[in-house]
């Protein structure tokens, strides 16, 4: 191989390395949130779930969440992408959650968090921000472990 080659080669080499890193600190974890406890109220596992999102820590949020469709990039991607930022987001105290019929009806307990939240996108797409309310739907069998999240959107 010829000098210029080389020189050619290493040069594709470098570029595609800094493309990964650049991309990695654009799209990979920012922080390590720390999973939340028995201990946690469901405002706070809902919060830590937030913090969670807003720090691309995809384990954290996997850990609070018992359905992994969440997870899904087109899902994920949809709330961490890099034009969308969440404002406001203002948790409201839980209530409990009638689990007849619904995905939470095997659990012991089941609460309902209500949340209210401001999207905006960076890139002034909507020109105006998005008020949103939205629902978190937590469960858990015993007061020994922590509340999960079961369902969103709600």
């Amino acid at each position: 191989m010829g000098a210029t080659k080389r020189r050619t080669v290493c040069g594709i080499a470098i570029v595609l390395a800094l493309a990964c890193v650049a991309l990695y600190l654009r799209v990979g974890p920012s922080d390590d949130v720390p999973d939340p406890t028995a201990g946690s109220t469901p405002e706070e596992v809902v919060q830590t779930y937030v913090d969670a999102m807003r720090a691309r820590d995809r384990s954290t949020m996997h850990t609070i969440l018992l359905r992994d469709e969440y997870l899904m990039p087109t899902w994920t991607d949809s709330f961490m992408g890099h034009d969308r930022a969440l404002e406001d987001f203002t948790i409201t105290p839980h209530r409990e959650w009638s689990r007849p019929g619904t995905q939470a009806q095997h659990h012991r307990h089941a609460v309902y968090v209500p949340v209210e939240m401001t999207w905006s996108r960076e890139t002034g797409r909507y020109g105006h921000p998005l008020p949103t309310t939205w629902g978190y739907v937590l469960v858990r069998d015993s007061t020994d472990e922590p509340w999960a999240i079961i369902d969103m959107g709600v």
